[in-house]
């Protein structure tokens, strides 16, 4: 915890220079304490007035001072007090003044004086800020003084010790105890021959227990005084339980809020799941749908390369057909000019179909590539989807029967493309029989040049051993003899 003590508000001895005794002073204050804080007054003179009542203490703010202790050792003509304020009126400045004062009964008045004016924080105000008080005076000179023990004390508490001898010498503190900024202090009344030295000292209590102060000094007789007062805890705790109670309101709202939270995001992320699964499902079917469609497009990329293929083996043979027709010709009759220019032609022909078959071919193979790719991705969302599929058994039942469905329509595929090769040997039949037609080259004769053809030559008829010569060398034109 830490010390209480602020500051040293005016510390100061004196007489009044005269035989005649005062009733009151008035203590200036060097240094202005803290509104809110307690100062304690620490006050002893010459009177031999045992009367606490007559005994009073005031500020020029109208603040309420308590006597909290007071002891007069009528032996030696000690009076001393410790006196308390909040500050309850008014905050003290160092425009205004304190008073001891002092009226009626035997020995009223004082000559000779010492004070000592200390600022604390954090002692209680709701109420009496003293615990637990103690005293005690000595009839005759010793070396030593005590303060009195006091009772247990109740709390923590910051303990207030101090001792007046009526010797102008210089007394030594409890080693436990804390100096003040001035520390003792004495005065003696020259006229009167009566002297007081004071020392007023401090400790801060780390547990509960009885307090006692004991101080030294050359010889004397005197009085000691200790009060103990108590640490206000009184803002700390309720300001401990407002907050546990706030804690508890906020740990109640916050319960609240993580039991509607929690069934909220429950709600949420059960909907999102199920949001997940349908989602799930039809990725599944998008993707079985892409798998298929990938695989009928794979399937037609390989009719189409098989196409392309078998049409570019078609030219390649109809190319050497045409080369050995054109031989044929050439060994039984010079070119005509109009057979040859239809053969370049129908070479150019041949040439485009086989660039378009090339390029068909070179398409074909960079769609396979984006297929394969597409695959690869389809792959791995199935493997995402299988994960996700795992959350939920309905799902993956579901998702069977879209499989089983997905099976029919792939059997399904699976007819169309035995139907497609049926269309593709029907078509290779009819490209055959235009290979057939288109190997007959009807020959125009040459004028000046007459040639005994009296029909079109066909592909076959120089492969015939057995046919007569007279067959083919007929004038043109001239019907058979």
């Amino acid at each position: 915890m830490p010390a209480p003590f602020v500051r040293e508000n005016a510390a100061s001895s004196g007489n009044n220079g005269s035989i005649t005794p005062l009733t009151s002073k008035a203590i200036a204050i060097a240094s202005a304490p803290t509104a809110g804080h307690t100062v304690i007054l620490a006050w002893a003179c010459d009177s031999s007035d045992a009367t606490q009542a007559n005994w009073s203490v005031s500020d020029s703010q109208g603040n309420t001072w308590h006597i909290d202790v007071f002891v007069s050792n009528s032996a030696n003509a000690v009076t001393m007090l410790v006196a308390s304020t909040h500050q309850n009126v008014g905050h003290l400045t160092t425009a205004d003044t304190v008073t001891v004062s002092v009226s009626g009964g035997t020995g009223n008045g004082f000559g000779v004086w010492e004070y000592h004016l200390e600022e604390f924080s954090g002692l209680l105000t709701a109420s009496s800020p003293v615990d637990k008080t103690a005293t005690h005076t000595t009839s005759s000179a010793s070396t030593s003084c005590a303060t009195g023990t006091t009772a247990s004390t109740t709390q923590v508490d910051v303990a207030f010790a101090y001792v007046v001898v009526n010797v102008a010498e210089s007394i030594t503190k409890d080693a436990a105890y804390t100096a003040f900024t001035t520390g003792s202090q004495s005065a003696t009344n020259t006229h009167s021959g009566d002297s007081i030295a004071g020392f007023p000292t401090y400790k801060n209590l780390t547990g509960t227990g009885t307090q006692s102060a004991t101080y030294t000094f050359a010889s004397a007789s005197g009085a000691g005084a200790i009060v103990t007062y108590k640490i206000a805890p009184t803002t700390k705790t309720q300001t401990a339980k407002a907050r546990v109670q706030i804690t508890g309101t906020k740990a109640q709202i916050a319960m609240a809020r993580l039991r509607n939270t929690a069934v909220t995001k429950t709600q949420t992320a059960k909907t999102r799941i199920q949001a997940t699964v349908v989602k799930g499902q039809t990725a599944r079917v998008r993707i079985q749908k892409t798998l298929s469609s990938t695989t009928l497009a794979k399937a037609r990329v390989q009719i189409t390369g098989t196409k392309a293929q078998t049409s570019r083996a078609r030219i390649v043979e109809f190319r050497v057909g045409t080369q050995i027709a054109r031989a044929r010709v050439a060994a039984t009759l010079p070119f005509s000019q109009v057979a040859h220019a239809r053969i370049q032609k129908t070479l150019s022909s041949t040439q485009s179909a086989t660039g378009r078959v090339s390029t068909n071919i070179q398409v074909s193979q960079s769609t396979i590539a984006r297929i394969q790719k597409a695959l690869r991705t389809a792959q791995a969302a199935v493997g995402r989807i299988r994960n996700d599929v795992l959350v939920s058994q309905p799902a993956r039942a579901r998702i069977q029967v879209e499989l089983d469905a997905l099976q029919t329509s792939l059997t399904r595929v699976q007819i169309t493309a035995t139907t497609t090769q049926t269309s593709r040997a029907r078509l290779g039949a009819v490209r055959t029989s235009f290979q057939i037609s288109t190997a007959h080259i009807k020959m125009v004769p040459r004028p000046g040049n007459p040639l005994w053809f009296d029909r079109p030559i066909g592909a076959g008829d120089f492969d015939r051993a057995d046919a007569p010569e007279d067959s083919f060398r007929r004038p043109i034109g001239f019907p058979a003899s």
